[in-house]
Parts: C-alpha cells; sequence; structure tokens
C-alpha cells in the first residue's frame, strides 16, 4: 500500500494571529535558505530558533512545517503542478507555497485563512503585488480543487512521489531490495526518530526523567530534549542512536589497549569505547576537521573520558604518523551516503546524488586499506556505515576480504530494516 504522506508527531497548538504569522514567517526563511541557499536544515533551524524569543507553541510550529516540507516536498509539488501554469518568477516563491500547501493538507488544526491570508502576505511583503497575486491565485486554485491522484503514477514514480524521495534513489534501492522492504524504508523515513540516549557508566546520577530504552545501557525520552535536561548536562547519558550503540561493543575493546577511532567525529562511539574501557589504556580519536575535534573535546568533559588523545589528520595518510600494527583495535566508521539516517537529516535526499555514492565507495575501500596497515596481527576491525547501500557495506567488505588473505570476517550486522533505529551496518574482521 502507497501512503500519500505521515505527519511527524510535532502537536501544533493554537497561536495568536500575530505570533502565527511570525512563526510562518520564519518557517520560511528557513526552507529559503536550505533549498536557495544549500544550508543544512538543523543548523538553519537552530540558528532560527536561538534568534528569536519562541514560545514553546511558536517553536513546535516552526519546526513542524520546515520538517514536514522537507519530508514532503515532492508529494507538495505534485500537488502544485497542476496549478502553476508558468516558472514562478522568484525561487523563493516555491518554498513559500509548499509550507502554505503542507500546512493545508496536513495540519488539519490550522485554520486554512489563516494560512492563506499569512502566506499571501509574506509574499506581497517580500515581492510586491504582482508576486502577491500570483500566490494567491495558485493557493485559492489549489483549496477549490481536488488534489491530483497518485494512482495512475507507474509503481516506482507513486513511491518516489508519496514518500518524496528522489526517483533515481527509489530505483538504485529497489535495485537491491524488493519493493516490500524498500517501500516501509522510505515511510520511515518521514516518521520521527526514537529520542534514545546511552547510560555513561563513568559517572552516576538521577535518571529518572528516562525509560528504560530497547537495548541493555539504553534511555529514552518521551517528549522534549534529550540535551536540554539535566541528566544530559551533567554527562550522565550521551545522544546516540541505538544501532549506533552497536557498534562499540562489536569493537569489544579491553582494558589498557591502544584503540585508533580513524574517522571519530562527532564521537559518540568513541566516548562509548571509552566508557566500556573504564577510562583506561589509550584512544586515539583522529578526524579531519578540527572544529569537530573540538565539540569531542566539550562531549569528553561532559561524560567525564581521560582516556582519549585527539588528532586532526586525513586518515589517509595516518601510517606518516603511526607506525605499522600501532594498534590493537582500530574503528573505521566510514564517510558514507547518510542514507540510513534520512529521517534525523531529511533534506540529505535532496542533496546526494548517483556520483556521490560511487566516489565514495572508493574512499572507503582506501580507508580500509590503511586502517589494515595500522592494525597489529591478531587485531580487530571494524568497519561501520550508517547508509544501506550494499555497494558501501556487504559489497565493499567482501572485496576487502578477497583481497587480503589475512583478514577474516567474524561478525556482521545490518540494520537496513530496523523500524526502531537508524540504517546501520557493522562488520568485524580480525587480522591473523
Amino acid at each position: 500500500m502507497f501512503i500519500t504522506g505521515i505527519v511527524i508527531c510535532w502537536k501544533v497548538r493554537i497561536l495568536s494571529k500575530q505570533k502565527a504569522s511570525q512563526a510562518r514567517k520564519v518557517a520560511f526563511e528557513v526552507l529559503d535558505a536550505v533549498f536557495r541557499q544549500g544550508a543544512y536544515s538543523n543548523i538553519a533551524l537552530n540558528q532560527a530558533l536561538s534568534a528569536g524569543d519562541f514560545s514553546v507553541s511558536e517553536r513546535g510550529l516552526i519546526t513542524e512545517i520546515v520538517y514536514g516540507v522537507l519530508q514532503h516536498k515532492l508529494l507538495l509539488d505534485y500537488y502544485l503542478a497542476p496549478f502553476i501554469d508558468k516558472k514562478l518568477p522568484k525561487k523563493w516563491m516555491l518554498p513559500l507555497l509548499e509550507s502554505a500547501v503542507y500546512q493545508l493538507v496536513f495540519l488539519d488544526k490550522v485554520p486554512s485563512y489563516a494560512v492563506l491570508n499569512e502566506t499571501i502576505d509574506i509574499a506581497k511583503r517580500k515581492g510586491g503585488s504582482f508576486i502577491g497575486k500570483m500566490v494567491t491565485a495558485i493557493l485559492r486554485n489549489f483549496e477549490r480543487n481536488e488534489r491530483p491522484s497518485l494512482e495512475h503514477l507507474p509503481d516506482n514514480e507513486r513511491l518516489s512521489v508519496a514518500t518524496s524521495h528522489p526517483l533515481w534513489l527509489v530505483d538504485f534501492l529497489l535495485k537491491q531490495y524488493p519493493m516490500t522492504v524498500v517501500e516501509p524504508l522510505l515511510e520511515q523515513n518521514n516518521l520521527p526518530p526514537l529520542r534514545v540516549a546511552r547510560i555513561n557508566h563513568l559517572k552516576t546520577g538521577d535518571l529518572s526523567v528516562f525509560d528504560a530504552g530497547p537495548i541493555a545501557g539504553s534511555v529514552t525520552l518521551n517528549r522534549g530534549n534529550i540535551a536540554h535536561t539535566e541528566a544530559y548536562n551533567a554527562g550522565l547519558v550521551a545522544i546516540q542512536d541505538l544501532s549506533s550503540q552497536h557498534v562499540a561493543p562489536m569493537l569489544a575493546p579491553l582494558e589498557g589497549e591502544r584503540i585508533l577511532d580513524m574517522c571519530a567525529a562527532p564521537g559518540g562511539k568513541t566516548m562509548h569505547i571509552a566508557d566500556l574501557m573504564k577510562n583506561t589504556g589509550e584512544i586515539i580519536a583522529n578526524d579531519l576537521h578540527e572544529h569537530k575535534l573540538e565539540l569531542m573535546r566539550e562531549a569528553a568533559e561532559r561524560l567525564g573520558v581521560t582516556n582519549v588523545t585527539f588528532s586532526n589528520y586525513d586518515a589517509l595518510e595516518l601510517p606518516k604518523v603511526f607506525e605499522a600494527g600501532a594498534f590493537d583495535r582500530i574503528l573505521l566508521d566510514a564517510p558514507c551516503s547518510g542514507l540510513g539516517v534520512i529521517r534525523r537529516k531529511p533534506d540529505l535526499r535532496y542533496r546526494i546524488s548517483k556520483a556521490d555514492l560511487d566516489s565514495l565507495v572508493g574512499l572507503q575501500a582506501e580507508l580500509l586499506t590503511t586502517a589494515w596497515q595500522l592494525l597489529k596481527a591478531g587485531g580487530t576491525l571494524v568497519y561501520s556505515t550508517c547508509t544501506i547501500n550494499h555497494f558501501e557495506n556487504q559489497d565493499q567488505v567482501q572485496a576487502f576480504l578477497a583481497a587480503h588473505q589475512d583478514a577474516e570476517l567474524e561478525a556482521e550486522i545490518d540494520f537496513a530494516e530496523s523500524k526502531e533505529s537508524d540504517g546501520f551496518y557493522i562488520a568485524k574482521m580480525k587480522k591473523h
């Protein structure tokens, strides 16, 4: 069964006209920054929310509109297409129209007259009376007519529009998985992720605000932001998805060992490894980007992690820094397409291309070879990604094993079809 849209979890409360109007304007500005200026949705949204003195309800409406449009953009464009008979004179008009149609279709508690009037007012103020009249005509026609049906579309196109994933991506996944797997995967990308954290055993304190999580050592939060809790600020928990929480235990570090985390940012797995090692031994947390390492240093201080040394190198250059066989265990959480975390990064689906996927496969192969040089005989290498692309996952590992006779695959976990967690892949290899 094909769906025509899934509403995310934010509850939109009735706001005063003035507050709702300002919230809609801010949401439009965030969307405009994402689609026209290439801004990342999470950063642009956080900046917008931080810049204004918004109530909880206003923040909820802004967030609902922004993520709703990102999750349903292709469906909204499909609904709008019959009513746009010529090229829009201003590119910013499209995200404005999308935000209005999203509210009209999905937010049934929001009065349609308020959506129309305030959207038209934004258009007039930004583009003048002519643009205002165009937006008025398009939205009035949309409101008066039935939404165009998806039923006549071929299955792949229908799934693309209904779940708002580019057609090339739908076709790409359908070559790797059956429709019965791809359809729910894409539907889940438009659902809110579980608010989950990992318990940090390096500190103790009150975790009563949380519920027990689905796996050992995890907790969940029913509402609100984990990062705003006292437990988070005190370093009692670390925000980390369920599938990601399996990586460090798969590496199985022992106390006193020397560990390399080759591509460590944003640092969740590094901190988990430190937790398992009880702050003993040494972890080299390497990343190409210094500003990300600074954030990791802040996280280490909050969590009470003391056995991590941070390094700022291109991971492919690490054999020039460390001698061969220098590490007991290595984690390569490789740069990847991120196809398993689209529900956390809804704009990713519109940014990535097939060419991006092809280039990443080559980089991952080079990183695996580099990691193998640095791993001692008898050591363990864990390769992980947050994608569901076989070429980056199973096929990548099989190609590596075929090229390295001293490598043995000990374990493999594929979270591609998980409904509770991000789409992750983890492979554990032993060096003989």
